[in-house]
């Protein structure tokens, strides 16, 4: 297990500024799996899957997020789990988000 990295922990603070996920989600949640997808990634919190924990709620959010090399931009989807973060789906807009994405420059809009 690992911590969240700044940007993780910026976009589900934003995300709960912006009341696109509930406050009452904790944000101390240790990281069990971060996959790269090429497009994304894919960073998961707890160690069931959906189809063990049964419903689950999925949030499409509205935020967009301003990479520093990538032309388009990209947003993100949240699944909850119970009101505990489950995954964070992070994509972009183009047809490559950089691997090191989370270490670049970044903001939300």
């Amino acid at each position: 297990m690992s911590a969240m990295t700044e940007f993780e922990l910026s976009l589900l603070r934003h995300l709960q500024e912006q009341e696109e996920i509930p406050a009452t989600v904790s944000l101390n949640a240790d990281v069990i799996e971060r996959k790269y997808s090429g497009a994304g990634s894919f960073t998961t919190f707890i160690k069931e899957t959906p189809s063990e924990m049964g419903k689950v709620e999925i949030i499409s959010t509205s935020t967009d997020i301003n990479f520093e090399n990538t032309k388009n931009g990209g947003g993100c989807i949240v699944t909850l789990f119970k009101e505990q973060l489950y995954c964070l789906e992070v994509f972009t807009y183009d047809t490559y988000l950089s691997k090191n994405y989370m270490n670049e420059k970044f903001s939300f809009s």
